[in-house]
């Protein structure tokens, strides 16, 4: 089998895609035009399965007849990360204390041809605290990248005493990821992703 892969957009050839076989034959990586050659295999049916970070995971069925010399072009599309990312966070407990909210959470990206696993743990968010309408409200930005993609934290926390003291108490709201583009959030686009309930406890 010999064959391009190619930019669905823009129809170049991607470089560095892993292709690989069902049933396990040999693997492949393409070339900086987007070729590749899996040689010395035996007829018959084949998935070929495409990985590349930053495209779309594919698969194609192909039939190699015997003594035959199969020539393939396939399509990848490239992960359009606002709309295509697909996130999801364990349900964790959180513990307030001060201005400061230590966030163990990890990220799980379904998209990105692998789920990544991120324990993004330990570091603490220095929030900034207001009393609005009876509520807290904190928001702080994480700035330490965590699998390329950044925190943006907002909660809104209804305490069962309006003293600042009384912040230590168990209480709900939702938590709320950005997918940023760029280093900084000012200049960046973001776009809401998920939104997990979690309980913030003394």
């Amino acid at each position: 089998m010999r064959g391009k892969v190619r930019d669905s957009t823009t129809k170049e050839g991607i470089s560095d895609v892993l292709i690989s076989t069902t049933p396990s034959t040999k693997t492949a990586i393409s070339d900086s035009n987007g070729t590749f050659i899996i040689s010395d295999i035996e007829g018959g049916n084949y998935i070929l399965h495409f990985l590349k970070k930053g495209y779309h995971h594919d698969s194609l069925l192909v039939n190699v007849g015997k003594y035959e010399s199969k020539d393939i072009k396939h399509d990848l599309r490239k992960i359009d990360y606002k709309k295509d990312i697909t996130l999801s966070t364990d349900y964790l407990t959180y513990h307030f204390k001060g201005n400061t909210l230590v966030i163990p959470i990890r990220i799980k990206n379904h998209t990105d041809t692998t789920i990544y696993y991120g324990k993004c743990g330990g570091t603490p968010i220095f929030a900034t605290s207001k009393y609005n309408n009876g509520n807290w409200s904190m928001s702080g930005f994480w700035g330490n990248p965590c699998l390329a993609i950044y925190l943006w934290e907002t909660m809104n926390v209804q305490p069962y005493s309006s003293s600042f003291d009384s912040l230590y108490v168990t209480s709900t709201g939702i938590y709320k990821f950005f997918l940023l583009y760029g280093w900084s959030y000012e200049n960046s686009i973001s776009d809401t992703l998920v939104s997990n309930q979690f309980e913030v406890v003394e």
